[in-house]
């Protein structure tokens, strides 16, 4: 959970770009309800931060085709307004591109609508309304999670904290580590929010998938501390360790990215030198270190 900055000015210029670009069925049409349209721009942003209030529209069948018509019918000027937002992610915060902003930890391919477009044909090539995300979280959110009580943040608008509100713990039980996520509330953060951030969570099933993601990174760094303290590590060693990869972790990833919280939840387990070191001794005992590197 981060915000985005909004890659292009959510203007109505963009309508009329793409719509000057269609067959004339289609640009008679569109030029029909162009004002509508334009009343609806500008509804959108002066709603951007509460945006589960804009309500759809009944548009007759001509102009929902039409106006569905300008994102599903590839163009020149779609492909253009496309390659635009791609290259604005890319200038402001290139992890943008590497991490899908609803999940932050799948690679992001494909285009969200934050209203759906099948329900508000108006945005459908709304900048403020396209989303750079991953396919998973793409279907996830359908045309379900958008309305009151609003279960998807809008990386474009929403007050995401930029304080702590994504935790790690983690417990040593049967001499495994267990990883566990959740949203805790953080000061100067309202209700409001902290209960966005609770349905934005649940929604997307990011518990799940962050302790999925976290399982392979802790059993990963356990092997390397096992191969480079094999008489054992002491404490201030290893918080030095995790300092290290806490700190490699760019600014630019937010205080709410899981690996940086992953790193604190090992830090905050006061079993983790102990289970570290038990694993070192079993290695030793058990695990003789890979030869055959060496020239």
């Amino acid at each position: 959970m981060r915000s985005v900055l909004l890659p292009v000015a959510a203007n109505f210029d963009v309508f009329e770009e793409i719509a000057h670009k269609k067959s004339e069925s289609i640009l008679l049409a569109l030029i029909a309800c162009a004002e509508d349209v334009k009343a609806r721009y500008a509804e959108y942003w002066d709603h951007r931060f509460q945006i589960e209030d804009v309500v759809p529209l009944e548009w007759d069948g001509v102009d929902h085709r039409a106006l569905l018509h300008c994102y599903n019918s590839g163009t020149d000027g779609l492909r253009a307004l496309k390659s635009q937002l791609i290259n604005s992610l890319r200038t402001t915060n290139a992890f943008d591109l590497l991490r899908c902003p609803y999940c932050q930890a799948r690679e992001p391919r494909t285009w969200d609508h934050f209203l759906p477009k099948e329900l508000y044909p108006e945005f459908s090539i709304n900048p403020a309304n396209l989303i750079y995300v991953c396919p998973t979280c793409n279907l996830k959110k359908g045309d379900r999670l958008f309305a009151g009580p609003r279960e998807a943040m809008h990386v474009y608008f929403d007050p995401i904290p930029d304080v702590p509100i994504l935790h790690c713990a983690v417990d040593i039980e049967n001499d495994l580590p267990i990883i566990a996520f959740g949203i805790k509330d953080a000061p100067g953060v309202g209700p409001e929010m902290m209960g966005l951030a609770r349905r934005h969570f649940v929604a997307f099933e990011l518990a799940m998938l962050y302790v999925a993601e976290a399982g392979s990174i802790t059993s990963s760094f356990v092997q390397e501390v096992l191969l480079r303290y094999p008489a054992g590590i002491q404490s201030e060693e290893l918080e030095e360790e995790l300092r290290y990869r806490y700190l490699a972790i760019p600014v630019n990833k937010g205080p709410n990215y899981w690996e940086a919280r992953l790193w604190i939840g090992i830090r905050d387990c006061a079993e983790f030198l102990d289970f570290i070191n038990a694993q070192i001794g079993n290695n030793v005992q058990k695990s003789p270190i890979r030869g055959g590197f060496d020239r």
